[in-house]
Parts: C-alpha cells; structure tokens; sequence
C-alpha cells in the first residue's frame, strides 16, 4: 500500500512467530464489521501446552472467535489466526507549497497504511482496524496472519 493510496502487490518477510515450522502466512480481506473477537496471549514457559510452540515470552494477538457467517469468517478468517498486520488509516494534513507560503495550514487528507501488529498492545490493534472505517473509499481491511498448517 503506497502514501498516495494505490495498492502494489509487494513480497514482505515475516519471520515466523512458531517454532514449530508449522505455520504458514496468509491475507484476508473483509469488510468492516468482521465479526471477530480478538484476544492478546503470551507464552509464560517452555510447556507448550497453551499456545503451541510460540516462543516464550512472544505475546500475540490471535483470532478467539470468528461469528458463523460474519463477514470476517466469509474472508477466510479462523480461530487460532495470528495477526501480523493490517491496514490502518490516519488523517493528515496535506499543504499544498502555496497554502505554506500564505500562512494556511492545509487541508486533511486520509492516509492508508500498512500497520505492523507484531510486539503491538490489543487496544492500539484494536483502533487501527477501526480506523480503517474513516477510509473515503471504504476498501475492505487486509489482514496479514499467521495460521498453522492443518494436521
């Protein structure tokens, strides 16, 4: 996603958050509401028992529940999904050189992003998903996650 709003599919490592090599990276795209319920989690010891080879330490947002038939589970969204990232948006001022020179001080201009999620508190993901909401175009938010690979 570039500054002036156009979307250029580009290739972006992100390093896996499993240690188990067992996961995969995907995107989703859904409209807003997505009916999903996301929840923070964070690997405490090396018992694998809770999160299922996640490091210890990493603490994550994760997919807790996806509504039968939202539109979040209508874009491939599942429970146990890793968010990684998302568009956000933010308004900025755009100042044209010659509003500068009078003493203007622009006008708003709505920016879409993409926003890193990894190391992230839930209330700051939270809020950029929502943001997505002041897009003038109403694009669907991407959704960049982790997913393990069915067994």
């Amino acid at each position: 996603l570039k500054g002036d709003g156009q979307t250029v599919l580009e290739r972006i490592d992100f390093p896996p958050l499993y240690t188990t090599g067992d996961s995969y990276i995907t995107t989703c795209e859904s409209i807003i509401p997505m009916g999903i319920l996301l929840g923070e989690t964070e690997q405490n010891s090396d018992d694998n028992n809770n999160n299922d080879g996640l490091s210890v330490g990493t603490v994550v947002v994760v997919v807790d529940e996806v509504a039968e038939g939202s539109n979040g589970a209508l874009a491939g969204i599942q429970v146990g999904d890793i968010l990684r990232a998302c568009t956000a948006c933010q308004a900025m001022m755009k100042a044209p050189t010659w509003q500068i020179l009078a003493g203007g001080i622009g006008m708003p201009e709505t920016q879409r992003f993409m926003y890193t999620i990894d190391g992230r508190p839930l209330e700051e993901v939270m809020e950029a998903i929502g943001s997505n909401r002041m897009d003038p175009q109403q694009r669907p938010v991407i959704l960049v996650v982790e997913r393990k690979q069915q067994q």
